[in-house]
């Protein structure tokens, strides 16, 4: 399993901060359709789920990229789904 840690608290973290509170707003990022995609790639077993991996990281990948360079950061994985956050210091650069 791949960990992820946001950057935004790995500095809150080297800084000793280690709680706190931020004002921002929150996106969801859902795959469509992934129950029905992922029984696609069950039916090649071992090599399905391989290409699943890849996949998962090929649709993620990108947006994430994109969250992270906008001010955002990734709060938690749900299976085909994420949630992200931008705090609202970001947007008043």
């Amino acid at each position: 399993m791949i960990r992820y840690i946001p950057t935004f608290i790995l500095n809150k973290y080297e800084s000793e901060i280690y709680s706190g509170q931020l004002n921002g707003f929150v996106l969801f990022f859902d795959i469509a359709d992934f129950t029905k995609i992922g029984n696609e790639f069950r039916k090649h077993g071992k090599a399905g789920a391989e290409e699943l991996s890849r996949f998962m990281e090929a649709v993620f990948g990108f947006p994430i990229d994109e969250i992270e360079r906008n001010g955002g950061f990734v709060s938690v994985f749900a299976g085909d789904a994420f949630c992200s956050i931008f705090p609202d210091d970001y947007l008043s650069q």
